[in-house]
């Protein structure tokens, strides 16, 4: 009987979370992709802010390919084999609003720098935020992806390429309820 009680105290205090058998990375691909089956499932509105070196331009629609919108969120996917064991974790209580758990690359090779998901007081999620970025002799380029749920996403980065002038470009989309 105590262990029935101690494994449901256990199993309460885990987040009703997509998290990989062993707990240790969160499954972003899983959760995008329910994402984008309720996001398809509801009636919104999308507007996007385009900024591409210094030029803007807006886009407004409600007829929205979810899959094709979230292509970026879907495909960082911390399970992924070639992440397994290259980021450190860590939990930040934050206060009675919620908690982030954080992931930071521990292998400065991999793609993937950081990850931080917020979490409500009732572990569901409100947002992910990546930051990426690869280095070498040619070409250097720094990506931030943020999601928030029912709110929109940003995408902004950077890419420079030796002899040739950088790119700076940003997505601002808000999702618009009707």
């Amino acid at each position: 009987m105590r262990v029935i009680i101690l494994l449901f105290f256990f199993l309460s205090c885990a987040p009703d979370s997509p998290l990989s058998d062993n707990n240790t990375y969160f499954d972003t691909k899983t959760f995008f992709e329910e994402q984008i089956s309720q996001l398809s499932q509801k009636h919104v509105h999308l507007v996007k802010e385009l900024l591409f070196n210094g030029k803007k331009e807006l886009f407004s629609s409600d007829s929205i390919n979810w899959k094709k919108e979230l292509e970026a969120f879907v495909s960082v996917d911390l399970l992924k084999s070639s992440y397994r064991g290259r980021f450190n974790k860590d939990s930040i209580n934050l206060n009675q609003e919620g908690y982030v758990i954080i992931y930071n690359a521990n292998d400065k090779n991999v793609d993937l720098k950081g990850v931080k998901i917020y979490f409500d007081r009732s572990k569901a999620v409100k947002s992910i935020e990546y930051d990426m970025g690869k280095n070498n002799t040619i070409y250097e380029s720094g990506k931030r992806l943020y999601f928030s749920v029912d709110s929109g996403y940003s995408i902004s980065g950077r890419q420079n390429v030796k002899l040739t002038q950088g790119v700076i470009y940003q997505v601002n989309a808000r999702i618009v309820h009707l």
